[in-house]
Formats: structure tokens, sequence, C-alpha cells
């Protein structure tokens, strides 16, 4: 599960099914730029990430910064760029939260994510 911030203007099923959408796209074109700061401070502090298939010692990585260092090390490592989301899924889950699912891919492999959480 990852958790990541919404803006707080939300109101409706569709809008926040909008705005999540929006938010997941802004947080790959962020990443494609090298924006670490941004990519890693749209986590929550108590967040969880379950990165299947990279040799990950323990899951999950939980916490804000140690998931910014496992993205650093990732990053550092591979040299990983080009994320694309597609066939995304967004089921709102309440009035300021809902969970994504999509495939991915980038220039080191691809994958699928089962579910990030983002939350107002």
């Amino acid at each position: 599960m990852l958790c990541r911030e919404l803006s707080k203007n939300a109101s409706t099923k569709e809008t926040v099914r909008q705005e999540i959408l929006l938010a997941c796209q802004e947080w790959v074109r962020r990443f494609n730029i090298g924006d670490y700061k941004y990519t890693i401070d749209t986590y929550l502090p108590n967040a969880k990430m379950y990165p299947r298939n990279t040799k990950t010692p323990r899951l999950p990585v939980e916490q804000r910064d140690n998931i910014g260092q496992w993205w650093k090390t990732f990053l550092d490592t591979t040299g990983a760029k080009n994320l694309v989301y597609y066939n995304v899924e967004v089921k709102v889950t309440g009035p300021n939260s809902g969970d994504l699912s999509a495939r991915w891919y980038m220039s080191v492999g691809s994958g699928h994510i089962d579910k990030e959480t983002w939350i107002k």
C-alpha cells in the first residue's frame, strides 16, 4: 500500500477519482524529470510500500524516510527512467480517498500496481 496526499478540495466521487488520476500523473511526471523530493514528499509519514521483485530484503518498506531511501538506492543503482502507467483504474473508497491500480513500465522493467492508496 502506498499512501499519498491529495489536495484538500475534492467532494464528489468523480471529483475524487479525477483528482487521484491527476495527482498520479503529476507524480509520474515528477519521477520522470528526476524531482526526487516531490515524489518522496507525496508519501504520508507512515506509508508502507511493497516493492516486489526488487531483491528488497524486508517488506514492507515502512515510513516516508525509508521509502525515500529505497527509491534513492533503486534509482542510483538502476538508472530507472521513463515511467509510464497504463490501464489505470481508481476505486473511490471514501469522500477523501481512493485506491489506484495500474500496469507500469519503465527503462528497467515492468509490472503491476495492485493498490496505491491516495488520501486527502
